[in-house]
């Protein structure tokens, strides 16, 4: 079970004396399952203002934010693609042609790789689906027990899968961000549902700007624009000069020299 996350006040009920409060708690809370979190990936739930009674009433909005767009979501580094023995090659040819200059290394690097992911890697899930359905027809072929192509191609096939199944594990533990686990069976059910449960806590459904809670879309853009935007700019300040007659602190060249060798062992 997953517990909702709330936007507005973290509290839900308080507890007064004598008209004075004196303790406050998250007693009411919304909880679901996985199948829920896959029918409604946009729920939030909201704590809304307490008008009359000792506990704050709660909302669960179904559709409080609209859903992401996937042609905008950036580009990453996957690291299912270290398990082709293609990648390295991708990797090194690109990078050796433009060592020179960095930025573009990275450039063409991180495009390369990405062009390459698309046309040859491919999506693991269509591959898993696709070796699954060819699987399934090899073994209910009428003649598979007298056909040795169809058994040796079914032993293709199974080892295909087995390497699409590691490359699956590692897509999804990778997105989990969870230290993967030493020994045991795969535990891809279990990463890809700690991605669903983070996704869905992560995503930003509301703001308090001022005394009210936003939640349309382009306020939201705009006023996080304009607040980096602010924090990174630079203002006009007449900044004073301070006149400082001591001399500057310098160290004797000898001393500056040894600054520059290497440490040794016996520093460390």
């Amino acid at each position: 079970m997953v517990d909702l996350e709330a936007l507005g006040c973290r509290y839900t009920w308080i507890k007064k004396e004598n008209g004075r409060t004196v303790l406050r708690k998250r007693l009411d809370r919304v909880v679901t399952n996985l199948e829920f979190r896959d029918s409604f990936s946009e729920a939030k739930l909201v704590n809304l203002p307490r008008a009359s009674s000792d506990h704050h009433p709660i909302l669960l909005n179904l559709t409080l934010s609209t859903p992401p767009d996937q042609k905008a979501r950036p580009k990453r580094f996957e690291a299912a693609w270290l398990t082709n023995e293609n990648f390295k090659s991708v990797f090194q040819e690109t990078w050796e042609k433009h060592k020179e200059d960095i930025d573009m290394a990275v450039r063409e690097t991180s495009s390369a790789c990405h062009e390459w992911n698309l046309n040859e890697f491919g999506n693991i899930f269509r591959r898993l689906r696709t070796l699954k359905a060819r699987l399934s027809g090899v073994q209910n072929s009428v003649h598979y027990m007298r056909s040795s192509f169809l058994q040796n191609l079914e032993r293709e096939l199974i080892d295909q899968y087995q390497k699409t199944l590691r490359e699956e594990e590692l897509f999804w533990c990778q997105k989990s961000r969870i230290e993967w686990i030493q020994s045991g069976d795969r535990n891809t059910n279990f990463y890809h549902n700690n991605v669903k449960i983070r996704r869905s806590r992560n995503k930003i459904g509301a703001l308090k700007i001022g005394d009210d809670w936003v939640t349309d879309v382009e306020v939201l853009k705009s006023h996080v624009r304009d607040y980096f935007i602010t924090l990174f700019s630079c203002k006009d300040t007449n900044t004073p000069s301070w006149e400082y007659s001591a001399p500057h602190p310098t160290l004797e060249s000898i001393n500056a020299e040894s600054l520059l060798r290497p440490a040794s062992m016996e520093e460390f």
